[in-house]
């Protein structure tokens, strides 16, 4: 399933279906897709249809090393003065506890290694289904990158 098509499947589930959530139309769309989600996050902004709802912005991604762990990457090199280029941080691991690290490959700084139990406030998987695709609020919590530096 291409891009456009997951789009048209979203649309026809909040427009003329109407039984699912906003928030199921897109995760439900999103993981058929791998090629969308190998190449590319999904950043999600909707409003539910309840009356209390908020204004959402959610970030789908895959657990994908050595691009992201927990469908997170990291964007920050922990040793200051490094001049990190963009898509410099690959993710190491897992180590023999399950944990995930970063490096940056410009510097050679290693992050703190971080298990899923550790992240689990901040990353959510977006189905039991599907181990490997999880959401975040966009842009990340703070405290998400505190975890590996």
């Amino acid at each position: 399933m291409d891009a456009k098509a997951s789009i048209l499947n979203v649309i026809h589930a909040i427009t003329i279906d109407k039984s699912a959530t906003l928030w199921d139309a897109v995760t439900s769309s999103v993981v058929y897709n791998a090629l969308l989600l190998q190449n590319a996050n999904v950043v999600a902004v909707f409003k539910e249809r309840t009356a209390n709802a908020q204004v959402e912005c959610r970030e789908i991604s895959l657990h994908n090393p050595p691009r992201r762990a927990f469908g997170f990457e990291l964007l920050t090199c922990g040793k200051e003065g490094c001049g990190r280029i963009p898509y410099s941080m690959p993710v190491i691991g897992p180590d023999g506890w399950g944990r995930f690290n970063f490096e940056c490959s410009t510097c050679g700084w290693t992050s703190r290694a971080v298990s899923s139990k550790e992240v689990e406030s901040y990353v959510h998987l977006v189905h039991s289904r599907y181990p490997f695709v999880y959401w975040h609020d966009y842009p990340p919590h703070v405290a998400l990158s505190a975890l590996f530096l």
